[in-house]
């Protein structure tokens, strides 16, 4: 034992000086690691952050019942009352350990600001009280703390009673206690609350779902902590093969591509330590002795990189959760240990090959600073990988949906894997090169070690990029704006002035010449009833249009108009003049009658919907009379239909105040001075530019965000990835370079020759594995093309479209070409330099 612990303290201390030797190596080898563990771990931490967020809120950490109901029936005390009793006869005693929690409509205010909110009034069925909800608090969640501009310990008028401010209420909305807000004449939903208690809980949905006297559930969730509940999970206890496989299969490819692109720094640092491998073999040190230092520096890098990268993530963290929400920083553990022993693996895996080669080392030659060990020529070995990759494009050809994923990890893999074939393949062509490119290649095949891997890792990399971006995009992008529009909008509700800092920053960094408002005319509430405002209803008698009649009225100016293609300068001038004389513009004349046009108010359930009579027989609704009828002067704009500017009625902001309805802000359209560029749709998609806020949202109509996203982030990735790898190796080979090439020179090499060289090695290491990545990467979607046109299916997407042809081209091209260049300016650094060639 003191044998073994003896050899690892010289293996690590061989390590650590070899480490401490070459700081630039050493450096570059750590922030390989760090980068991806602090952006894994950060990520990680936001999204757990974003999910604890919510502690503060007792009733997001349990799961409820909700049982159907009458929507005709008014929801107050007798209903929750009929409920507890149907809940009782079904699970007896267990229903007083349920609380009911009433979601309502309530009037909130603080300061200036004034809203209606869906707020969840909750209650003890004994007491009155209830833990979900402490008493003179209300727990606001980010949108109504947003729209309230409330903080933790202000205080909120709810329904006229004055509540301290409590932050964390989940999606559902703020948390109230029923003894402070009652249940009001805006109640929407009842549901019932699990106690805190998972044993309890399991055991009150049991008897729910067992109960004699079953009772006609919406929807029943369990409470956080409380595990599955035996009926969700019918059907899904076994684990199919296929799932297990392919969950391996993209393990082993994506530890083998980062081992791939980490690699050439320890295969450098074995070429280095040559000399002091000879010596330890040469005094009696055993192969697995020179193996062990090897993996004692990779283990090492693998350690320091992941601490630096755990480091780096709080930084990430605390950046990202600044960018989402507000709710403090939190640091994913569980991500932490994990991402901690993949870094571990990989720095292990990717010192593996180096280490296996210093075990073979011949001391005689690594003494004389000769290689012992060079790819001479085809070995049966090498056709592991194509095998592999053979038996993946089989899988994504002949296998059902099951095992495509499979198959393309296995192509992933077996690609990597057919690094060195790659490699040979490429040296047979190297006799019909220039000089300097039969120089590149022969100091291929010398230092394999380090070629190989850094071929494999731009071919993995090259392989994934294109993967993505032949993911079908043949559908058509069909928008009624043009292209030199945008549009912010938001769910969130309040009124435009919200919104003031978010519109001024769209206009002034999208270089907008006007903009506009968007918004919708709700209604009207009064004495707690909900109106909602439609246009004059012309269903036919068998009420088979009845939904027309629930159409958006919008509320805006008639600038807006000018943002839809097709709508004429005329037209827009028109309906912008007809609304600021305080009349209603529509598109279609049945909506006008002797010059006016109606507005129709039918009482309406924010939850269930509109109230009318359901008829059986022919499953439709005839519609609800009018509560009340406003007759509003109209004028039709028939160039305006068709266009999307204008499908049914607009009136102006000030008429909709006139007629005291209610509107609802939903977003503001942008006329740029330009049309929307492709960069600029990405940016935005991203939710960091022109704005970063979680409450708007700002879309690109004619040009899809998501699709230029998915286009430039692989073909950025492809080029960073194949450019750095690159500089990697030859900026960690140019001493070796340079002694070779000072040697030829001194004997009458052509000057230049080494910039050329070093450009000649950027390509042969850049250009096999961009072109083999390029080439594998589409074979799934040429598999899934002639898949859909034998079988003549309808979901047939076409090949690729022409951006998807010049991304793969800028891939397959412009990686290459960032190589050659990166290649010659190190070459032509490395010239200058006169001294004579060092040893080491």
């Amino acid at each position: 034992m003191s044998n073994i612990f003896s050899r690892l303290r010289v293996a690590l201390r061989l390590a650590r000086r070899d480490l401490a030797a070459h700081k630039i190596r050493t450096v570059v080898a750590l922030l390989l690691f760090a980068l991806p563990v602090s952006l894994v771990v950060g990520f990680a931490s936001m999204v757990e952050g974003y999910d604890r967020s919510h502690v503060n809120s007792l009733i997001g950490q349990t799961g409820h019942v909700v049982l159907e109901r009458d929507p005709a029936t008014p929801l107050n005390d007798e209903a929750i009352s009929d409920q507890f009793n149907e809940l009782s006869a079904a699970i007896g005693d267990l229903a007083d350990q349920l609380s009911p929690g009433v979601r309502q409509l309530s009037e909130f205010r603080h300061g200036d600001r004034d809203a209606q909110i869906v707020v969840t009034s909750a209650a003890d069925p004994d007491t009155g009280d209830s833990t979900l909800a402490p008493a003179g608090t209300v727990t606001l969640n980010d949108s109504a703390a947003f729209l309230m501009d409330a903080t933790e310990g202000d205080t909120v008028n709810v329904d006229g009673a004055e509540l301290t401010v409590r932050l964390g209420a989940d999606y559902r909305g703020p948390v109230v206690n029923a003894a402070d807000v009652p249940v009001n004449s805006g109640a929407q939903e009842l549901s019932w609350y699990f106690p805190d208690d998972s044993a309890l809980a399991q055991e009150i949905v049991s008897a729910l779902h067992n109960s004699p006297e079953r009772l006609s559930t919406v929807s029943i969730s369990g409470p956080t902590g409380s595990g599955d509940f035996s009926w969700s999970l019918a059907g899904a206890g076994s684990t199919e093969v296929s799932a297990v496989l392919t969950a391996l299969s993209v393990i082993v490819l994506g530890v083998l591509l980062v081992s791939a692109v980490i690699s050439p720094v320890f295969a450098v640092a074995a070429r280095r330590q040559r000399r002091a491998m000879g010596l330890m073999s040469a005094v009696g040190s055993a192969p697995r002795d020179l193996r062990l230092v090897m993996l004692a520096e990779g283990l090492a890098v693998g350690l320091l990189g992941a601490v630096a990268g755990l480091i780096l993530s709080t930084g990430v963290a605390a950046t990202l959760i600044s960018l989402t929400y507000e709710r403090g920083f939190h640091w994913s553990w569980s991500a932490a240990i994990i991402t901690t022993f993949v870094a571990l693996a990989c720095g292990v895996t990717s010192a593996l090959v180096p280490a296996v080669r210093a075990g073979r080392e011949d001391p005689v030659q690594a003494l004389t600073d000769g290689g012992s060990m060079r790819m001479t020529g085809f070995h049966a070995r090498m056709l592991a990988g194509p095998v592999i990759l053979s038996v993946g494009v089989s899988l994504i050809i002949l296998g059902g949906a099951d095992w495509q994923i499979f198959g393309i990890a296995l192509c992933g893999t077996g690609l990597i894997l057919s690094s060195s074939l790659t490699v040979w393949l490429m040296s047979q062509a190297g006799r019909y090169l220039p000089t300097s490119g039969r120089l590149a290649v022969r100091d291929s095949l010398r230092n394999h070690h380090r070629t190989v891997p850094a071929v494999a890792a731009i071919a993995g990399v090259t392989f994934l990029a294109t993967l993505v971006l032949s993911i079908p995009s043949h559908f058509s992008l069909s928008t009624p704006y043009r292209d030199d529009v945008a549009v912010m909008s938001t769910y969130e509700g309040g009124n435009e002035s919200l919104y003031s800092d978010e519109i001024d920053a769209v206009a002034e960094r999208m270089n907008a010449r006007s903009h506009h408002t968007l918004a919708e005319v709700t209604g009207r509430t009064q004495d707690g009833v909900t109106y909602q405002a439609s246009p004059r209803t012309f269903t036919d008698t068998a009420g088979e249009n009845y939904y027309q009649e629930w159409v958006d009225i919008r509320a805006t100016d008639g600038g807006m108009f000018a943002a839809f293609d097709g709508a004429e300068p005329a037209a827009v001038r028109e309906a912008t003049e007809a609304l600021s004389d305080g009349k209603a513009v529509v598109s279609d004349p049945s909506l006008i009658e002797d010059g006016r046009t109606d507005i129709e108010l039918r009482s309406y359930d924010p939850y269930y919907g509109p109230v009318g009579d359901y008829v059986e027989e022919d499953d439709t609704a005839e519609p609800q009379p009018a509560d009340e009828t406003l007759s509003v002067p109209a004028v039709v704009v028939p160039a305006l239909a068709g266009t999307g500017a204008l499908d049914t009625v607009a009136i102006s902001p000030e008429t909709a105040a006139s007629l005291d309805l209610d509107v609802r802000y939903q977003g503001t359209v942008f006329l740029l001075d330009a049309p929307v560029s492709m960069v600029e749709a990405a940016l935005a998609t991203t939710g960091l530019w022109p704005v970063n806020s979680q409450f708007v949202t700002i879309d690109t109509p004619a040009v899809d965000g998501e699709r230029a996203l998915m286009i430039i982030i692989p073909v950025a990735l492809s080029w960073i990835l194949t450019l750095g790898t690159v500089l990697l190796v030859i900026v960690l080979a140019a001493a070796e370079s340079r002694r070779d090439i000072a040697t030829i020179t001194a004997v009458g090499a052509a000057p230049g020759l080494l910039r050329r060289f070093s450009a000649a090695q950027a390509v042969f290491i850049a250009l096999p594995g961009t072109v083999i990545g390029v080439v594998v990467g589409l074979l799934p979607k040429v598999s899934q093309t002639a898949r859909d046109l034998l079988q003549n299916s309808l979901f047939y997407t076409g090949f690729l479209t022409p951006s998807q042809w010049l991304a793969l081209g800028l891939t397959a091209v412009v990686g290459p070409v960032l190589a050659w260049i990166a290649g010659s300016v190190i070459g032509a650094v490395t010239s200058r330099d006169r001294s004579p060639v060092r040893r080491r």
